[in-house]
């Protein structure tokens, strides 16, 4: 299977079924940005959100995707960090929130 440039694709985790987490893997030039993850507040610090970008990146890398952005709030980077995101950018502000574009390549 192919993954055209165009094309968005969305990831949901349920619980049964409740969707409690959700993203969306976007093809831009050379990379993947993951955007618009979040997790239901009852199931945060549960591994739901490693589990979701571990399972986003395993899908992706089998369609020969191997590098990987996203926007990180400040407060998240540490999260990112250790599921192997470096920091590529100064922060900057994004809908009023202090961000940091983060990075990794497998």
């Amino acid at each position: 299977m192919n993954l055209p440039n165009r094309d968005t694709i969305h990831f949901i985790v349920y619980d049964k079924n409740l969707p409690i987490a959700n993203g969306r893997a976007r093809p831009i030039d050379d990379y993947i940005k993951f955007e618009r993850i979040c997790v239901l507040a009852n199931y945060r610090n549960k591994n739901i959100g490693t589990i979701l970008y571990k399972k986003m990146e395993e899908y992706l890398l089998m369609q020969g995707k191997t590098k990987y952005r996203l926007a990180s709030q400040v407060q998240a980077t540490n999260f990112y960090t250790k599921l192997g995101y470096n920091a590529i950018s100064e922060a900057y502000i994004e809908a009023d929130i202090v961000h940091i574009l983060m990075q990794k390549e497998v």
